[in-house]
């Protein structure tokens, strides 16, 4: 499978960071008639589901062999960038059970800004410095 086709199955996954994140989906939609459904139909790394739609769309799965050599595409691409996943846990005040974010990042200081920054989005007034005054916990994967 070429780079541009690694890359298409790992968006009709829902681009999760690697094998630790469950795909949310595990669909492809595209012109029945174009050079990627062609390539797709010729690949033993996706499948068609049903007939062409009404609107000219043919829907493709990513098989568990595509998915297998997604993970290990998508894990020598973060290797050579010096990326590897982690887990990191929050305790938001001393009742809660933790919450846990996986993410992909070159240290575990950037693993814990990178969790910071997923949920600072939903609560702006959160700061960096505020963040880390919870009990946090890091471990690489």
């Amino acid at each position: 499978m070429t780079a541009a086709l690694f890359d298409l199955a790992h968006h009709a996954l829902g681009r999760p960071d690697g094998p630790h994140v469950k795909p949310y989906r595990n669909y492809f939609a595209t012109d029945a008639g174009s050079a990627e459904a062609q390539a797709f139909a010729e690949s033993p790394f996706w499948m068609r589901n049903g007939k062409e739609s009404p609107g000219g769309l043919a829907y493709f799965h990513v098989t568990d062999a595509g998915i297998a050599a997604v993970w290990k595409w998508l894990r020598e691409k973060q290797e050579a960038k010096g990326l590897r996943a982690y887990t990191v846990r929050v305790w938001w005040d001393e009742l809660e059970l933790p919450s846990e974010r996986h993410v992909v990042a070159k240290s575990r200081g950037a693993a814990k800004y990178s969790a910071f920054l997923s949920v600072s989005d939903t609560w702006p007034e959160l700061t960096f410095r505020r963040f880390c005054a919870f009990r946090i916990q890091v471990r690489g994967r």
